[in-house]
Formats: C-alpha cells, structure tokens, sequence
C-alpha cells in the first residue's frame, strides 16, 4: 500500500511540474510574441 501511495506522490508532482513548466512556456511564449509584433510594427512604420 505505501508502495502505491509514493507512486501517486510521485504523479502529483510530476504532473505539477509539467504544469509549472507549460505555464512558464505560454508565458515566454506570449512575451515574445507580442515583442516581435512591436518590432514588426515598429519596422513598418519607418
């Protein structure tokens, strides 16, 4: 049983990890998006 127990811990917190690590992906993601969006403006309007 306790076996079965770390095994489910160990889930949790992988899949929080994983979580963690797309938040952190859509974050940069959309952070970079959005610069590259101003750079392009800012290369049109000159």
């Amino acid at each position: 049983m306790s076996s079965e127990v770390v095994n489910f811990n160990s889930l949790r917190i992988l899949i929080e990890d994983i979580q963690t690590t797309y938040n952190i992906y859509t974050h940069v993601s959309k952070k970079k998006k959005d610069e590259v969006a101003k750079n392009f403006a800012k290369y049109i309007s000159n």
